[in-house]
């Protein structure tokens, strides 16, 4: 008596949790993605399976053909396993499967309603877990596919063990070092009080993040200005690499996990 009420209750609340974020959502809101399925599936799989470890020494083109073919497995193997708990009428695959094709097709249905991009990198990073567990239920309820699903979910779980990175987070693997590079910015500002910093945009939130917690008060707050000569110090992601060579600059400091530079002017 008491489940027949709860469980519609629940699912209520959580319809409720799901929605209400979305209450003063606009469309311009849904920016960040892409507008190509295939870069999307590129991006799942690059950042899902072949970030880190040895995959992740390869370049990135590899790494982008690698992670096309992993998530393309991916989507398959969860279609799949809703087809296969469909037809055999099993709870456990239908509950493992059907989730994660229901996002797919509604992903879908959202971009051409809708014009939003698809997933990009973590956006969409639940569908590789989610084509594991339904190729671990698949392997446990149909012995036909036992030894292809159990394979399939051991190099999937392979994968994730030898990808563990506690250093960074793939996404935004040129903040790893921040905490580093504001610590090493106080102590450059000892010996000259008004140090004239620029960084490239992105590291912006970290660094003034660590300047307020860290009481590094001999930094001036960080702004996104214009990365251009004049100043006393850069601060640089390895997208901005070029800019060494460009405002001839000599390299202080390098960020073993990110690999993002402090500069000063050559002298």
């Amino acid at each position: 008596m008491w489940l027949d009420f709860l469980a519609p209750a629940a699912a209520i609340a959580v319809v409720f949790l799901l929605v209400a974020p979305l209450e003063r959502a606009a469309g311009e809101d849904f920016y960040a993605g892409t507008s190509s399925v295939l870069e999307s599936l590129e991006s799942l799989g690059a950042g899902s399976l072949v970030h880190s470890g040895p995959q992740g020494y390869q370049s990135f083109m590899s790494r982008g053909r690698a992670g096309l073919v992993s998530a393309v497995l991916a989507v398959a193997c969860v279609a799949w396993g809703a087809i296969a708990g469909l037809r055999s009428r099993n709870l456990r695959l239908i509950l493992t499967a059907i989730p994660a094709c229901g996002s797919a097709l509604l992903i879908l249905a959202l971009h051409f309603g809708l014009n939003m991009p698809y997933p990009l990198d973590r956006t969409g990073i639940y569908f590789i877990p989610a084509a594991t567990l339904t190729l671990i239920v698949l392997a446990t309820i149909d012995r036909r596919v036992f030894s292809a699903a159990l394979t399939a979910a051991i190099v999937m779980i392979g994968c994730y063990a030898i990808e563990f990175n506690p250093r960074l987070f793939y996404v935004w693997s040129y903040d790893a070092d921040t905490d580093r590079i504001a610590e090493r910015l106080a102590e450059m500002a000892t010996t000259k009080p008004a140090l004239n910093v620029v960084t490239s945009w992105q590291l912006e939130p970290a660094l003034n993040f660590y300047r307020e917690t860290r009481h590094l008060d001999r930094l001036s707050p960080f702004t996104r200005r214009a990365i251009a000569p004049g100043f006393d110090v850069y601060v640089l992601t390895p997208q901005d690499g070029a800019l060494v060579h460009d405002l001839n600059l000599t390299i202080v400091y390098t960020g073993p996990a990110s690999k993002t530079v402090i500069a000063t002017v050559l002298k």
